[in-house]
């Protein structure tokens, strides 16, 4: 699995469990755990979710930059989508390195 998926699966865990926890105790109010314990169930759902959605915007990103930078082959769009960051670089290599390797195929 490559990162996205693995992050995608824990965090999904984590939330489907944390969510059962908090529906278990809004469902049987005798068992009610203190309101700290379901802050902290609140936070320990909340922090592996606003790092995945952090993580997701960032790959689409890096998707976004690639996509305009095969569509035009300007390096100053993909440096402005990129927000001019040093792995806009890194990005454009990859891809001119698949167009080569793409032509080399073709030709053969």
């Amino acid at each position: 699995l490559d990162k996205m998926e693995t992050l995608s699966l824990v965090t999904s865990v984590i939330t489907l469990y944390g969510g059962s926890l908090i529906y278990s105790s809004l469902e049987n109010p005798t068992d009610t755990p203190g309101n700290g314990i379901k802050w902290s169930i609140f936070f320990v759902i909340l922090i592996p979710n606003t790092i995945f959605g952090l993580f997701w915007l960032w790959c689409m990103r890096q998707e976004f930059v690639k996509m305009a930078y095969k569509k035009t082959h300007s390096k100053r769009i993909a440096m402005i989508m990129g927000c001019f960051l040093s792995d806009v670089w890194i990005l454009m290599k990859e891809v001119d390195t698949q167009e080569k390797e793409l032509k080399e195929a073709e030709e053969a």
